[in-house]
C-alpha cells in the first residue's frame, strides 16, 4: 500500500510536533509519514525535524507542493492560516487546518467555495469534543432534562499574543456547539484583569457561559443546570489527546470523505468573530450571516 506523505506549514506550535511524534516516533497511524516541514524560523524547523524524524525541511512551502499527498497548516495565530493553506488547495491537495480555521468569516467563506469548487477536501476542529470524557458528557446530558442553564470552563487569554479569544477560544466554543447546538443569536465577551466571559445567548432563551482563565487550570469542565439535575462534569484530556484528531483527519487524507461540513466549518469562525467585536465594543453582538 503506498504511503500517504505529510507536509506541515508552521513549526512553532507545539501541535507541529504532536502529530509527528504520534505519526513518525510512535507509529501509531499506518500507512502514513510526515515527510516535509517547514517553519516561521529555522531554529523551530531544525528542532521539529530532528526532534520528529522528519526528513526534509524546506525554505518556502512551496517547495514541497509536488512531494507531498496532503498537509498540516498548524500557525500559531490564526490568521495565517487560509493564506498558507490556498497554494495548497489550488494544487488539488487536501488539508487539515489547525483551530481556529480562521479570523474572519468573510475569509473563510471564500476559502469554502474555493474548496467546494475544487473539490478538495479540508477540515478543521478542537481535539476537545473528541475527547472520551466529553463523549460520557454528552451521554449524560438528557438526564438533566430542560436545560436552564450551562457554563463551560477553561484555558483562554481573550487578550493572548496570538490572536486573543481565537486561540484556545476554539476548544471552549466548540464544546458549546457540541453541547447545546448552533441555534445561537447573540454573543458577548468581557474581560476584567485578563479573566474573561463570554456568553451565548440561545433563541430559546438558554445563556451559557464561557469561563476564560489565562491561567492556572488543569482540566476543563462544565456545569449544567436542568430542571431534573444539576451537575459539573470534568472534562480531562485522554492520555494522548491528539490521537482521535489525528485519526480523523488522517481517515479524511486517506477515503477523500470530509468529517465536517463546510458550514459547520465556518460556524466557530462566525462566533469567534462577534466575541472580539463584543470584547471591544462592550456590547452583545448579533452573529453575521453565511
Amino acid at each position: 500500500m503506498k504511503q500517504i506523505r505529510i507536509g506541515i506549514v508552521g513549526a512553532e506550535s507545539s501541535h507541529a510536533g504532536a502529530i509527528a511524534d504520534v505519526i513518525n516516533i510512535k507509529k501509531w497511524i499506518k500507512g502514513f509519514k510526515v515527510d516535509y516541514i517547514w517553519g516561521e524560523t529555522k531554529d523551530a524547523a531544525d528542532k521539529t525535524a530532528a526532534n520528529y524524524c522528519i526528513p526534509n525541511i524546506v525554505e518556502n512551502p512551496s517547495q514541497m507542493m509536488d512531494k507531498i499527498d496532503a498537509v498540516l497548516i498548524a500557525h500559531r495565530d490564526g490568521k495565517h492560516h487560509l493564506k498558507a493553506a490556498m497554494p495548497f488547495i489550488k494544487a488539488g491537495i487536501p488539508a487539515f487546518i489547525d483551530k481556529p480555521l480562521c479570523c474572519r468569516l468573510s475569509e473563510g467563506k471564500k476559502f469554502m467555495d474555493l474548496c467546494s469548487k475544487s473539490n478538495v477536501p479540508i477540515t478543521s476542529f478542537s481535539v476537545l469534543p473528541l475527547q472520551v470524557s466529553f463523549k460520557k458528557f454528552l451521554k449524560k446530558l438528557p438526564s438533566a432534562g430542560k436545560l436552564l442553564a450551562a457554563s463551560i470552563q477553561g484555558t483562554c487569554n481573550v487578550n493572548g499574543p496570538y490572536g486573543g479569544v481565537y486561540f484556545l477560544g476554539p476548544h471552549l466554543v466548540e464544546m458549546a456547539l457540541s453541547a447545546f447546538g448552533n441555534n445561537i443569536e447573540e454573543v458577548s465577551l468581557q474581560e476584567n484583569r485578563g479573566n474573561g466571559v463570554c456568553k451565548f445567548f440561545y433563541d430559546d432563551s438558554l445563556i451559557v457561559t464561557l469561563n476564560c482563565i489565562p491561567s492556572g487550570m488543569n482540566a476543563y469542565g462544565i456545569t449544567i443546570i436542568g430542571d431534573k439535575k444539576c451537575s459539573y462534569e470534568p472534562i480531562p484530556f485522554d492520555s494522548n489527546w491528539y490521537i482521535t484528531g489525528i485519526q480523523t483527519f488522517t481517515r479524511m487524507f486517506k477515503t477523500g470523505k470530509m468529517p465536517y461540513a463546510y458550514e459547520s466549518l465556518l460556524k466557530p469562525v462566525q462566533i469567534l468573530e462577534a466575541l472580539e467585536k463584543s470584547l471591544h465594543s462592550g456590547k452583545n453582538e448579533k452573529l453575521k450571516t453565511y
